[in-house]
């Protein structure tokens, strides 16, 4: 029996960076300026502060191009450091994704693999020389060759919490405390309505707004009829966007926001699919640039999601991504994130588009037989997908 997916539940999230990331969330970085997956820096030459200036521009005309050109000159002058050749990585890694064609785009990603490369012959397990390597090269080529380097990112990044306690802050506590429960949806809620009241208190700051993006996005998956779950996604994007006016760059904003987008506009009619396609994807590209790994994989996911929608916008999209081997997504995902369960029930919603039942049935049958607890902290989503997996089984059995 050839089941039809798309039909039943259709591709559940869209998502990520592109599609791919971890099987478990990208740690925080060390530095509130320049957060995980940024290089580390060092304070021993003045040339270093005039990069990091430049960087943290980089989206304004010339910035990126002065920075790179900086960190040049940082590893010609010392050429048996690392930090100089990481940050090539991630600056050739950024002005590539800038490009909208492989023509222009390709080469630069190449320039960023290679210098991934030469970081890598000096320390082969740093975290941030993996990550940028695994990124690009997920663009340019097919990721069979680097395998072993995404189970070595994999095994590297820890599980992150996704709303930090703030130091002496009891608000933040209270909605940590909430959300860690949030399979009760009425304690989601009181997630929700703390979230705003601090963002009202500190409406400057993107982060309340982003994670009320977050919470609205579960509260949405969990609706009970279609206009609920429509309401619930289209206000986190609401919320995304009031984040998103205040750090436009934000690559966590902007996956929350394009989230709760994706998912209403496939809540909804093809004309609105095709009516806010460009709006996904620029948000799409802004993860890609930033963060390509966060969340489970991101952008790699969401295109793995939408190679399991077979139709006109969709083939556009991947087009605009200029992804040349479509099943490189579904890989990269699986490979940086085996265990969150998402990834896997988009798989098997690809595998019946495509007629390849068995994988498909192989693939639902790993996601109910397997623990959702393998990854600390995600659990409520896990179990909320092995619900999905059960009832697309139950089809097969008719």
């Amino acid at each position: 029996m050839k089941v039809n997916y798309r039909i039943v539940i259709g591709p559940i999230l869209f998502f990520i960076l592109i599609s791919f990331v971890v099987s478990s969330a990208v740690p925080a970085f060390a530095s509130e300026s320049l957060p995980f997956p940024e290089p580390p820096t060092r304070a021993d030459d003045p040339l270093w502060g005039k990069a990091v200036s430049h960087w943290e521009n980089r989206r304004q005309d010339l910035q990126a191009q002065k920075a790179l050109e900086i960190f040049q000159t940082l590893s010609e002058k010392y050429p048996g450091r690392i930090e100089p050749r990481l940050w090539l990585c991630r600056a050739y890694y950024f002005l590539g994704m800038l490009e909208s064609g492989g023509k222009k785009r390709n080469p630069l990603l190449r320039k960023s693999i290679n210098s991934c490369q030469k970081a890598l012959e000096l320390d082969p397990k740093n975290v941030y020389a993996l990550y940028w390597l695994v990124g690009a090269w997920y663009h340019v080529d097919p990721i069979d060759p680097i395998l072993p380097q995404i189970r070595i990112l994999t095994e590297k990044m820890p599980v992150e919490r996704e709303i930090q306690v703030h130091p002496n802050d009891s608000a933040w506590k209270e909605v940590i405390a909430h959300w860690d429960a949030r399979e009760n949806l009425n304690r989601a809620r009181l997630a929700a309505d703390l979230l705003e009241k601090i963002a009202g208190k500190n409406p400057d700051s993107p982060e309340a707004w982003m994670w009320l993006a977050r919470v609205y996005y579960w509260l949405g998956e969990n609706g009970e009829t279609q206009a609920e779950r429509e309401r619930l996604h289209y206000r986190g994007y609401e919320f995304g966007l009031r984040a998103l006016k205040i750090a436009p760059g934000h690559a966590r904003a902007n996956y929350w926001a394009v989230c709760n987008l994706a998912r209403y506009a496939q809540l909804g009619s093809i004309a609105r699919r095709g009516m806010l396609a460009k709006k996904i994807l620029d948000h799409l590209r802004v993860i890609d640039q930033e963060e390509p790994l966060y969340f489970f994989g991101g952008v790699p996911r969401y295109i793995a999601y939408a190679l399991a929608e077979s139709g006109p916008v969709v083939r556009k999209l991947l087009e605009m991504l200029d992804i040349s081997d479509v099943r490189s997504p579904i890989k990269m995902s699986i490979a940086v994130a085996p265990n969150y369960f998402e990834i896997r029930l988009a798989l098997a919603e690809y595998a019946a588009a495509i007629g390849d039942n068995d994988l498909a049935r192989e693939q639902l049958d790993y996601i109910i037989g397997t623990s959702a607890e393998l990854i600390p902290g995600y659990e409520p989503e896990n179990r909320l997908y092995q619900e999905r997996a059960k009832r697309l089984l139950e089809i097969f059995k008719r």
